[in-house]
């Protein structure tokens, strides 16, 4: 526990600083399932968030099987209490397991303690040391361990059967995907160690192999009631997150990072920044390579079993480092080649391991080379344990600071309960993954549901409102941010709304607009809410919403791009990023530069333009659900969007290229308001505008393209945005587009 240093030290009330992010994750699934057990509610899906659509949990990684551990603890001692209990004792956990596997191995017990040292504090540990469902990884190594045993037949078939068994289903609840990719890099492994092995290894093996099999397919079958709320993925066929991003570059299997104590003191700090842009910073190796490599060239007198053992062990490590690379191999940030794993973006499933993650057995299998070398007697016993020293040291975990948080009065006095209505709906601000509302539910035991969430993914039903991006993003200002705001409350039957009372300011607009006196309770901000004064929005859909933002702003961008051109500035230069820089258009509506989702695919970047490719995307288009980051950059025009979902660019022949991120309602009404001036029309784009339009409520990217003389004659008939700030210039717009989109929409009338 001391060597593995983290802002969660002790058994405490109070987990971390900042409330905010991945962690709460972890102690929210911890209370949830405590309390969907304790009230007889079902374990997997849940309306306790994104009320009242609901959430799958089983694309989530809220650790179902270590819940069930320690769920008397979660009972009687609260889910902070788990949590730094699992917290603590993953690791320690982690490397006697790897102890074990490494002294059946070399029956040496300091080099085996070495190696589980390896395991349990490598750097990836570290890295991922808060997230609960990588850091308690102490069934890998004891899953191998139960094979060698019964191949060496010290356990009897029907023991090994039922602790496999045992293991393999607390994995998959634990983490779906290690389970996966366990089980590609299992079927890699004896396929590389049947291939080396002698002939006696494979008799010996060929049963346990078999055995193995029938044991998978038994928890498969009992799983089976888990399995099928995979089944249809929400996600479609693509990777829920781009491998590209979460992959380890080159350099840093030799570059220590923050995670060491040499990385803390380095000079090579400075690359630190370069490892976090697009990939994931858990490779580095320390002086374990060296090592592996002495362990397979060094002259042997060994026994030739010993010698095949290292070799498979080492062959099987630089697939893996190889495959930990990533689709695109990169060198101190910088793409240089594209990677082995390239070939596995195409497959559903296996496209959503995380390749970064893949170091996890990595440096189990350095754990295991490392105490085969320090347990090798033909070397003399300083040079074997000055080498270990030196090794562990070059890879020995940083020491952090103790950090708490300070649960608020509202909630650890129980303030909630004087004003709020048990299982009454409220909004927490900041929302999703800034806030701190999945710690606040989970300390309340669901005493209220959400309208929101932090699982990974938000819901459809969700998305489709205007303002939940705009509230995910942290920029709730949008355009007619008001009525937004109420529309999506009164629509989720929202009873109250909680802000953390440090950040009100930046929500300080959505609460004057809700007209309701806020309460300053106990660390927060209440605002209660009167159906009766949302009742204007009642009958108002998510679809009304969108199309009323999106032809809003949509002429905002038009606008802003005029005045653009009148101040004699280039329509090559013509960005959101440039018209947010020069005062065209506000911060919240321009947005920033988004992440490239195909950066560094050679093959893409050769390739977008041709009839053929497009052809290609547009087959696949029509098949399948492909996400708008991915659909913008394979399109032939050069990407011009930003975070916010606005585009606007040069298109080829001289033309201006304008689109917005909208739903199929919205889409129409834009088509129908300024469809007459464009010379195309995409919807998704790169798909041409058709009147079968994508069934996703996902939204979708709509796109226009108009010759500069029709752009100009349209421009001219939108209120003009060459003075003033960028936020009058706005209200000009908003009040030119309202009776418009009130037509375009079908609205009757409008609650503004």
């Amino acid at each position: 526990i001391f060597l593995n240093p983290s802002p969660l030290l002790g058994f405490t009330r109070h987990p971390y600083e900042d409330p905010s992010g991945d962690p709460q994750v972890f102690v929210w699934g911890l209370a949830w399932y405590s309390h969907a057990i304790a009230h007889g509610l079902d374990l997997i899906f849940t309306k306790a968030v994104f009320s009242p659509v609901g959430y799958n949990l089983a694309w989530s990684t809220t650790i179902l099987g270590p819940s069930l551990l320690v769920y008397p603890v979660t009972r009687y001692f609260g889910p902070i209490v788990s949590y730094n209990l699992l917290f603590q004792l993953a690791p320690v956990l982690s490397a006697y397991a790897a102890f074990a596997l490494c002294y059946h191995v070399t029956r040496s017990a300091l080099p085996a303690l070495a190696g589980g040292f390896i395991y349990g504090f490598s750097s990836h540990a570290q890295f991922e040391s808060a997230n609960l469902h990588l850091a308690l990884s102490f069934i890998l190594p004891l899953i191998t361990l139960l094979f060698l045993l019964r191949v060496e037949n010290r356990i009897g078939r029907f023991e090994f059967a039922s602790l496999l068994a045992i293991c393999l289903i607390f994995q998959m609840l634990s983490s779906p995907e290690i389970f996966a990719s366990a089980s590609m890099f299992s079927v890699l492994a004896l396929a590389i160690g049947w291939r080396m092995a002698g002939e006696r290894w494979r008799l010996r093996a060929r049963t346990t192999i078999r055995d193995t099999i029938w044991i998978v397919a038994l928890v498969v079958a009992v799983l089976s009631p888990y399995f099928r709320h995979f089944v249809p993925s929400p996600f479609g066929l693509l990777p829920i997150y781009n491998p590209a991003h979460c992959s380890i570059d080159l350099l840093n299997f030799l570059v220590p990072t923050e995670t060491s104590i040499v990385g803390n003191s380095c000079p090579a700090r400075a690359l630190h920044a370069n490892f976090n842009a697009g990939t994931e910073p858990v490779g580095y190796l320390g002086l374990l390579s060296f090592l592996a490599l002495v362990a397979v060239i060094s002259p042997s007198s060994k026994p030739e079993r010993a010698t095949a053992v290292e070799r498979i062990l080492t062959i099987l490590l630089l697939v893996i480092c190889v495959m930990a690379l990533g689709p695109v191999i990169r060198l101190n940030g910088a793409a240089i080649a594209p990677g082995p794993w390239l070939l596995a973006v195409p497959m559903p499933i296996l496209n959503n391991a995380l390749p970064a993650r893949f170091m996890l057995y990595a440096f189990l299998l350095l754990a295991v080379l490392a105490s085969i070398w320090f347990a090798d007697r033909r070397w003399q016993p300083s040079t074997r344990w000055a080498v270990a020293v030196f090794t562990l040291l070059s890879i020995l975990p940083s020491l952090g600071s103790s950090r708490e948080y300070e649960l608020n009065a509202f909630f650890s006095q129980g303030l909630y309960r004087r004003y709020l209505t048990e299982g009454d709906t409220v909004l927490i601000l900041p929302y999703g993954s800034n806030g701190p509302g999945m710690l606040w539910q989970a300390e309340s035991d669901f005493y209220f549901k959400m309208a929101g969430g932090y699982l990974g993914s938000v819901p459809a039903e969700y998305s489709a409102w205007p303002i939940v991006p705009a509230l995910i993003a942290d920029a709730p200002n949008i355009l007619g941010y008001a009525d937004q705001f109420k529309a999506f409350l009164s629509a989720h039957d929202v009873r109250a709304v909680i802000v953390s009372q440090a950040q009100y300011p930046r929500y300080a607009n959505l609460g004057a607009a809700l007209g309701v006196k806020p309460e300053k309770i106990g660390g927060v901000t209440l605002f209660k809410l009167n159906p009766s004064t949302l009742n204007a929005f009642r009958d108002i859909t998510a679809a009304e919403m969108d199309s009323r933002y999106n032809v809003g702003r949509f002429g905002l961008v038009i606008s802003a791009a005029r005045a653009y051109l009148e101040s004699g500035n280039k329509l090559d230069d013509l960005s959101p990023v440039t018209l947010r820089k020069l005062g065209f258009l506000s911060a919240d509506l321009a947005g920033d530069t988004p992440r490239a989702q195909t950066g560094g695919y050679p093959l893409i970047s050769a390739t977008r333009g041709s009839r053929e490719f497009q052809a290609a995307i547009a087959f696949i288009m029509s098949h399948a659900l492909v996400r708008r980051r991915l659909a913008v950059e394979l399109g032939p025009l050069a990407p011009n969007d930003s975070s916010s979902g606005i585009w606007i660019g040069p298109a080829p022949e001289q033309s201006i290229a304008v689109g917005v991120v909208a739903g199929a309602s919205a889409a129409v009404a834009l088509r129908s308001r300024f469809g007459g001036s464009a010379t195309a029309v995409y919807y998704p784009y790169p798909l041409p505008f058709a009147e079968h339009l994508p069934t996703t409520d996902e939204p979708q990217q709509f796109l226009m393209v108009f010759r500069r003389d029709r752009f100009v004659a349209l421009a001219r008939g939108l209120p003009p945005s060459r003075f003033g700030t960028a936020l009058q210039r706005q209200a000009l717009c908003v009040s030119e587009f309202g009776a418009s989109l009130n037509q375009s929409s079908g609205s009757a009338s409008s609650p503004r």
